[in-house]
Formats: structure tokens, sequence, C-alpha cells
């Protein structure tokens, strides 16, 4: 914290020694609350600003407290915690329409909507969802602020266009073509995209030709903001590929891509032409461009610090790979296939194929790793058929769920040879629990997890610590828990809520708050976690610690000895 927040500090500190502080007073202490907020100390901002939030309330200065409860109810949001947020939002609403002040409670009304569209329970209360939502339209439209109703018109219409609903998305798009169409590039580029997600669900491919060649000649004309959908279009004529027998058009079109400077999307736009050479029989081109973006996913993920930014590469990660594993089915070359799936374990794959011991993996017939193979193409093929609308989530997350039980029982089979017993594993390495607290650094914490038909367990190993042992659900639960997250991830859907609960349940007990590093070293369905997106109890998410995903304890062991 530097000088100017030091100062901020002592004013914010003076509130706490004085029986009558003033509006400036109360002012310093808000700006300190947010430079806590600021400064990753959002707790001690949250108790600084419920105080004075209840000193407010004694002294009756509605003014204030309305925007001490929009300040809090802003932290609560930004923290993804809907329910407090608009609790808060809800309150100082009422007093921004007690006191008059029309603009703030506009404000306010938007931000408390906003929050609830991400949650599951809001939106399938379709009668209170098209009332506030109507409610919230008639106020823009007599406040006359395009703006806000351009934003509250394209958040509204991704929640509807995510849940399915073609009628209500058609109704908004008519909408907002009557009210902010040609307001500015940012929302005619939506409105393009929501005309093409109405036309890719009803399988309207002549509006949808029509919508490629107008963003097209957006691209070309230079638009910048246009380039950003330009990824979701690729994914949107994708799927459609298989009614059009039009390749010179996708090659056309995927090419124009190439002019895009955003690393990731230019990973996405070598999985798509290497798609469509696959498609074309052209194997070699699909490998060597697969190889490129694989050689820039790496180069990109390495190069940056942020945690965020680097959890968010997962889903083109991913892409990248399983792209690369079937080039290599198609050509029957299944050692490559799984050498490919290997590369990519502990990475952004999250250990897909990781089993915990090398042995385990050479010993591995052929059958058992074309298999493996085979299950993790079908798991990819789900994935592409919810987002296309063609199996509801609940089927998908019940086929992948059952998949995955595949995946573990042909694990399990290979792993046969080596154990007595379906927890050797656990229990070998635990039971030496000593020595691998012996080898983590002072900073560092171990999350070993094992997953069982019955009883799941986490074990948590620290240096100085004794061994804390946390009871977890069993791998069916977990199992459909980790296949909802990866859905709406994958699909571009709210997954706060879901992160939020895995977080609870796999960090139970852990303070996250004391370590800089943690080794996770996961089992069944929790390889397929991106464990990167969890929040955790003590407030520390795990995307802002350096994070290592391992196959077994045994191979971390071995790893800090050549340290």
């Amino acid at each position: 914290m530097g000088r100017g927040g030091e100062l901020l500090e002592e004013a914010g500190g003076y509130l706490d020694t004085v029986e009558d502080p003033t509006d400036s007073d109360i002012s310093l202490t808000m700006l300190y609350c947010q430079v806590l907020a600021e400064e990753g100390r959002p707790d001690e901002a949250l108790a600084r600003l419920d105080e004075l939030a209840s000193l407010l309330r004694e002294r009756g200065a509605k003014s204030q407290l309305m925007e001490a409860l929009s300040a809090i109810g802003s932290l609560y949001d930004g923290f993804e915690l809907g329910d407090r947020a608009t609790e808060f939002y809800d309150e100082a609403l009422a007093l921004a329409r007690e006191i008059g002040d029309e603009d703030v409670a506009l404000t306010l009304q938007a931000n408390a909507f906003r929050v609830r569209l991400r949650q599951p329970l809001y939106l399938k209360d379709k009668k209170r969802l098209r009332r506030d939502f109507n409610a919230l339209l008639e106020a823009y439209r007599k406040s006359g602020d395009t703006s806000g109703l351009s934003t509250l018109l394209s958040g509204y219409l991704r929640e509807v266009l995510d849940s399915g609903d073609l009628e209500e998305a058609s109704s908004v798009l008519q909408i907002m073509n009557e009210t902010v169409g040609g307001y500015n590039s940012v929302v005619d580029n939506f409105i393009l995209y929501g005309e093409s997600q109405v036309a890719r669900y009803n399988r309207d491919l002549a509006q949808g030709h029509d919508f490629i060649e107008r963003l097209s000649a957006r691209v070309e004309e230079g638009d910048p903001l246009a380039r950003q959908l330009l990824r979701e279009v690729l994914q949107w004529r994708q799927l459609l590929d298989e009614d059009l027998d039009h390749p010179e058009e996708l090659e056309q079109f995927a090419n124009l891509s190439e002019e895009i400077r955003i690393p990731e999307d230019k990973v996405y736009n070598y999985n798509f032409r290497a798609q469509l050479a696959l498609r074309q029989g052209r194997n070699d081109e699909a490998l060597r461009l697969l190889k490129q973006a694989e050689t820039l996913l790496w180069a990109v993920r390495d190069s940056s610090t942020n945690g965020a930014f680097r959890s968010a590469l997962h889903v083109t990660a991913a892409q990248t790979f399983w792209t690369l594993v079937r080039t290599y089915v198609k050509l029957e070359d299944y050692e490559q296939a799984f050498e490919a799936a290997e590369r990519g374990r502990g990475q952004a794959l999250a250990a897909m194929f990781a089993l915990g011991d090398e042995r385990i993996v050479q010993s591995a017939s052929d059958e058992q790793k074309r298999r493996l193979v085979e299950l993790y193409a079908l798991r990819d093929s789900l994935e592409a058929k919810f987002l296309r609308g063609e199996i509801p989530e609940r089927e998908s997350i019940t086929q992948m769920a059952q998949v995955v039980s595949d995946i573990d029982q042909v694990f399990a089979d290979i792993a046969a040879l080596h154990s007595d017993g379906p927890i050797s594993r656990a229990s070998r390495e635990v039971a030496d629990w000593k020595t691998l607290q012996s080898a983590l650094k002072p900073n560092q914490v171990m999350l070993y997890y094992y997953v069982g038909d019955v009883d799941s367990f986490l074990f948590v190993i620290a240096r100085g610590q004794e061994l804390k042992v946390e009871r977890l659900p069993d791998d069916k639960k977990l199992m459909e828990m980790v296949a909802a997250l990866r859905l709406a991830i994958v699909g571009g859907r709210e997954s706060a809520e879901l992160s939020a609960e895995l977080g609870r349940i796999l960090l139970k007990g852990v303070d996250l708050s004391r370590y800089k590093e943690v080794v996770v070293v996961p089992d069944g369905p929790l390889y397929f976690l991106p464990f990167s997106v969890l929040p955790s109890e003590s407030g520390v998410p795990m995307h802002s610690l350096s994070l290592s995903v391992l196959p077994s304890a045994k191979l971390f062991a071995e790893l800090q000895k050549r340290e």
C-alpha cells in the first residue's frame, strides 16, 4: 500500500475514535474500504463497511447509508456471491427510491437484475424474470439512457440464449433492433451474434449464411470489435458444416482470422483449420496446424503470470489436444494418440491420462490404450452435442458420468496388475505421509484425493502440521458435479455457483492464505477438474497461487529430489 493508501488507512481508522463522524470522515472510510478490496484484503473492507452501515442506520443518514450498502453489494458482486450482493443492492434501491434519487435507483435496479441473471433458480422463474426485465426496460426507456439500455438488453439476450428460450430471444432481438440498433458497433455486433444463435438453434441455414456474410464484411473493413466475435462465428459455422457442402467458403472464412493478434484466438483458428483439413482428408496439414497450435499454446501459458488468464486457456488447450488425438486416431496411430494425451496431462487438461505410476502407463496393452482414446473421443463428442443443443444438459451430464466411470474402469484394470486393492495407491503413498511432508517447502501444501465408490477422502499434508483428513462425497456425486462444471465452462455459461460448491467440498478446512504453492494429486473424476477455477473458504482463489497438478505423490517426491 503506497503513501496515499497509508493516509487513507489513518483516515479510515479515525472513524473508530470519533463519536460524531463528519461526511468527510465517512467518505474517506468508504474510499479506504475500496483500497482494502483492491489490495486483496476484502474481509477487512467488508467488516469496516458493515460497521459503517450500522452507524449510518443509527444516525438515519439515508443518502450515505445508500452509498455504503451499494459499496457492500458491489464487493459481494465481485466475489460472485449473488445472494449477498442482491440483498444489499435491494436495500440500497429502497433507500434511493425513498429519497427520490432516480438515477441511482436505476443503476441499483440494473445491478440487482444483472446479478440475479447468474442464479439458476431465478432463471427458472420465468414469470418473475420477465416481470423484472419489463420493469427495468420501462425504466431505461423513460430515462433515455441508451448505453444502459443496450447493456441490459445484451446481458439479458445472452442469458435467454444460453437457456435455450428461443421465443424470448427473438422477442429481445426485436426490442434491440427497435431501440438500440445502430447505437454503436458493439450493439450491432451483438445483435448479429444473437441472430446467428437463434438461426443455429432453428437450423436456419439461410439466415446463418447471411450472418456470416455480414460479419465477414465487418472484419474486412477492419472492425476490431467484430474480430472478437469471430471465434464464435467460426464455431457456429463449423457446427453447420455437416449440412453445407461449401468447404471452399469455410477455408476462406478460416483464413480471415489469420489477422487476429490475440494468441488464444490464434490457437483456436489453428484448431478450426486443422479440423477442416481432417474433414477434407488432408491429415498431414492437420498435424502441421495442430503442432503450431500446441507450440503457441505453451508460449502463451508460460509468458503469462496472470492465473485467471492462464486458467482461461483450459478449454482452448483441450480443443488442441483432443483434435490432435483424433487426428492420430484417424491415422490409426494409437501410440501417438496416447502420447499426445500424455503431453496434455498436468497442464491444461488437468492430468487427463494420469495414472500415478509410469510402470502402470507402460504396462497398458494396445487394446487398453485404444479403448482409452475411444472413450476420451466419446466424452469430447458429448460436449459437442451438448453445445449444438442435440441433447439436454441433464442427459449430457448423466452420459458424461458414465463415460468417466468407464475410463476409470480401464484405469483400474491396468492398475490391478500392480496393486492388491482399489485403495492401494492412496494407502501406499499416504501411509508414508511424513516423507512427503519433509519434501514439502514451508509455503507448500499438498492436497491428496482418494475417490471411492462409497468413501472418498482429502488428505491435507503440510510442513510442520499433523496429517488432516476430510471426508468427501462418493465418486458418482463428484462425477456429476465435475461434469456439470466442465459443460458450463465449455459452453461459456455461468459457472461461479458450480465452482463455489466444488470449492466448498474439495477445499474444506484448507486455509490457502497460509501458502504460496499448492500441489494437487487428483483421483477418479477429479482428473477432469480444472482446479484453478475453485474458490476457497479462506477467500483465496486457487488461480492466485502457484498450482501444480501431478498424477502421484511419488512423482512429486522425485521431482523435489531433482531440484
